[in-house]
């Protein structure tokens, strides 16, 4: 190869040793290269040294005793300006002639800014930077490496961008020359000796092969091919061609609950649209260095609806048309088989969709990988678009919806290293405007041993965390608004008042109900029956499921039981086990949904309910009519089997009352109302024998699922206070200041009485889970704000947290 040639590729720099290494045998190594390094040069050379206050890595004289200090850095993520910091520090402190950073990863560009600003201003001792492409150069020239002999031109190889200096723990260098195929993407690994006098021993391409996939190098992925074999012509390489990438689908209408909503649909999550677009705008004005944004939530939540509608906005309104550009893709489309390129498959389209729609304006720009192994957007082409994101102020955004999937199953974990890659990566690229996005479920059990357990974890510094939790009451309320609008069946607002206490939070859920409720699915005598109105519960959700299963036949639920154990399913192994007919109607049901050349269920918590018969476990946003003192001296004198007016009769209590007690008793005792004989039949009468305590621990178990009792316990501190209690159900219900206080009150009382918490004072309380002082005492459990004037900020510390810890 001619020094033009080679002086047209991107150089890299490549160590590889074992992988059960530790970090103290990884430093160790690359000290002692970096040492041998600087012998060759000349330098008199000392490694890992120890003086007061600090530790060098390298310390080198040259023949008249001047001193420089050497950092040594083996690092997968880039560098860090704490990094520079330092060693800066440490020469001024040593007064060193001379300062080097040699690190097997780039700077990041907050690290290579301070660099800059360093030795543009007058030092007497420059800092010298080498890693990447002057690594190469430094080892080659120092080491008097050959050029890799290829000419580029003949007719049996394609383009080559990228050469890869390769380091082992032998201290052999190689070359790894990457040729791109037609479809922009690395497809076969050409490998030369670095060293003309080369002792080391032979490898085959299978030793090599082997070699790459031990230390889980990509090149194991593509053809390999030895430099002295460069005649035979590279196989016709379409693995990219082949693979699908699927966007997040979109449902039908409004009553296809099978799949994400249509953005004319969605509903609420005012707040979090909100985070999302200023996060945006802060990584365009660079007033950010984070790159990742992540929403997280259980199941059924709506996240894959909050991407298309954050997609569907951003070239539609605006505010954000021409400034913002989403790219989403659906997880769940990857190929077991084709895997180790989906993440650059992705990449490629997402770049490149962007550039034909404009948003990026490079003319006849085709976007390519150079390199499968990282970093991965160094590639000339990305660089580019990159940069004109910068300059113009634009930003790209990158989305990958359900990326739990991954974490299913083990043939996909060689792709989660990839994408922590690709995320330390991206975090290094602070000063430019790409943006990663992630989506995925909380209520998936991740093993401990799974590396993803501890990755996720550690990457939290690099990222912003959004949850996406329930709806609140009034987003519950709009969509089943939007419903009841769109249907003709019956519209009062007594059906949606009804409605709403009803249902879960779940938006999911919520269109699911709906859709069943509207289309008689649901019986709306059970839901809506006067005033003995019961909440939905996790046995009408199985009814539904059960009303999906029903009308398959035996194969086809063996076949929905096959995809939702191995979910996602490639279509070519499904159409190998199960018939066509089978499989297609499974699909026209919408009971198994295909993304790219796979198929799911429908959704996560029909996957888990076919799977292990798994219901959601539904929060309850119940507030009571009244304070647990005053049901508790009802609920004494309830009698079972009696109908409505004997019921009343026998309390001897208004109507509004009895409304207000019927409300509270059907709601949170189980109990069902027998039309025929018109009396309320308690399915269990032993509970009205019940004493206090008994009856506490039967609420208990309800009250600990309670949205607001939820909201309190994520409180980091034991301790709440009434005013925090307050915003709580300011966040959840739409009501005014007067009736918030009013649920104060009144749920307060509940949750003393269950024991869930424990009133301290009137105005501040212990998260106590269970067993609370005021546990089964309705006298103790009035709550009632202070009404001496001291504010409660000047009352004495010791005060505040008398009796906390409780013994």
């Amino acid at each position: 190869m001619s020094d033009t040639l080679y002086n047209r590729l991107k150089k890299k720099f490549k160590v590889v040793i074992p992988n059960d290494w530790s970090n103290k045998q990884k430093g160790d190594f690359w000290e002692k290269v970096v040492a041998d390094l600087f012998r060759q040069q000349g330098w008199k050379v000392r490694e890992n040294i120890s003086i007061t206050g600090m530790q060098i890595d390298v310390l080198i004289k040259n023949d008249v005793e001047e001193i420089g200090l050497v950092e040594c850095k083996f690092h997968q993520e880039k560098i860090d300006a704490d990094v520079i910091d330092k060693l800066i520090g440490k020469t001024n402190r040593k007064k060193a002639k001379f300062s080097y950073l040699l690190s097997t990863s780039e700077l990041n560009s907050t690290a290579n800014g301070i660099v800059s600003e360093y030795n543009n201003t007058e030092q007497s001792v420059k800092l010298r930077c080498w890693c990447g492409e002057q690594l190469v150069e430094k080892f080659r020239n120092i080491y008097n490496f050959n050029i890799p002999n290829l000419d580029l031109a003949q007719e049996n190889i394609g383009d080559i961008k990228t050469i890869t200096l390769l380091l082992n723990q032998s201290k052999e260098f190689y070359w790894i020359a990457e040729e791109i195929s037609s479809q922009g993407s690395p497809c076969r690994a050409i490998i030369f000796s670095a060293s003309s006098n080369f002792s080391g021993s032979k490898l085959t391409l299978q030793e090599w092969k082997d070699y790459f996939v031990e230390y889980q190098l990509e090149w194991s992925k593509l053809e390999i091919v030895d430099s002295s074999n460069l005649t035979v012509k590279t196989k016709k390489n379409d693995d990219l061609d082949k693979i699908l990438i699927s966007k997040i689908t979109k449902s039908d209408d409004l009553y296809d609950y099978h799949r994400p909503s249509r953005p004319e649909n969605f509903i609420g999550r005012e707040k979090i649209k909100q985070e999302f677009w200023d996060f945006l705008n802060n990584v365009k004005t660079s007033e950010t260095d984070l790159r990742i944004i992540c929403f997280s939530g259980r199941t059924g939540l709506g996240k894959s609806s909050l991407i298309v509608k954050l997609e569907e906005d951003c070239s539609t309104k605006l505010e954000y048309k021409d400034r913002f550009y989403i790219y989403a893709t659906d997880v769940t489309s990857v190929n077991e088989k084709t895997a180790f390129q989906f993440l650059n498959k992705i990449i490629i389209e997402a770049f490149q969709e962007a550039i034909n729609k404009k948003f990026i304006s490079l003319s006849n720009h085709k976007i390519y990988i150079e390199s499968v192994e990282p970093p991965f957007l160094e590639s000339r082409s990305i660089r580019e678009a990159l940069d004109f994101l910068k300059f113009n102020n634009k930003v790209l955004v990158i989305f990958f919806d359900q990326f739990e999937t991954i974490l299913s199953k083990p043939s996909l974990d060689h792709l989660f290293l990839l994408f922590e890659k690709i995320v330390y990566e991206v975090d290094g690229l602070k000063s430019d405007n790409l943006v990663l996005g992630f989506s995925w479920r909380t209520d998936m059990i991740t093993s401990i041993s799974h590396k993803a357990y501890h990755t996720w974890h550690n990457l939290t510094k690099f990222r912003k965390d959004v949850e996406v939790s329930e709806f609140h009451q009034e987003e519950v309320k709009n969509l089943i608004t939007c419903f009841s609008q769109e249907n003709s069946f019956n519209k009062s607002k007594r059906n949606i008042q009804s409605l709403l206490k009803s249902c879960p939070k779940y938006p999911w859920l919520i269109r699911k109900i709906c859709s069943a409720f509207y289309s008689d699915i649901l019986d709306k005598s059970e839901v809506i029956e006067n005033n003995y109105k019961k909440p939905i519960t996790e046995d009408d959700i199985k009814k539904l499921f059960d009303k999906d299963l029903e009308s398959l036949s035996v194969e086809e639920i063996e076949c929905l039981k096959y995809i939702a154990k191995n979910s996602p399913v490639n279509m070519t192994n499904l159409c190998e086990k199960y018939k066509s007919n089978i499989i297609e109607n499974l699909a026209d049901k919408k009971l198994i949904i295909r993304n790219g050349s796979n198929y799911k269920p429908y959704w996560d918590i029909f996957t888990d309910y076919v799977n292990h018969e798994k219901l959601p476990e539904l929060t309850i946003n119940y507030v009571p009519t009244q304070t647990i003192e005053n049901f508790i001296s009802k609920f004494r004198q309830m009698k079972n089997n009696k109908t409505r007016q004997e019921i009343r009769t026998i309390l001897d209590i208004s109507e509004n009352s009895l409304k207000g007690f019927l409300s509270d008793f059907t709601t949170l005792f189980p109990c069902e109302y027998n039309r025929n004989s018109k009396k309320l039949i308690i399915s269990n009468d032993k509970i009205l024998k019940f004493n206090d305590d008994e009856i506490a621990n039967c609420l208990s178990e309800q009250f600990k699922s309670h949205i607001i009792y939820q909201k309190i316990q994520r409180n980091p501190s034991k301790l709440i206070t009434e005013a925090q209690i307050t915003e709580f159900l300011g966040e959840e219900y739409s009501v005014s200041n007067t009736s918030i206080k009013d649920y104060r009150s009144r749920l307060l009382s509940w949750l003393f009485f269950t024991g869930l918490i424990e009133k301290r004072s009137n105005w501040l309380f212990f998260i106590s889970d269970g067993n609370g002082k005021q546990k089964g005492k309705t006298e103790d459990c009035i709550f009632r704000l202070k009404t001496d004037k001291t504010p409660i900020q000047d009352l004495p510390l010791l005060k505040l947290l008398k009796n906390y810890p409780p013994s």
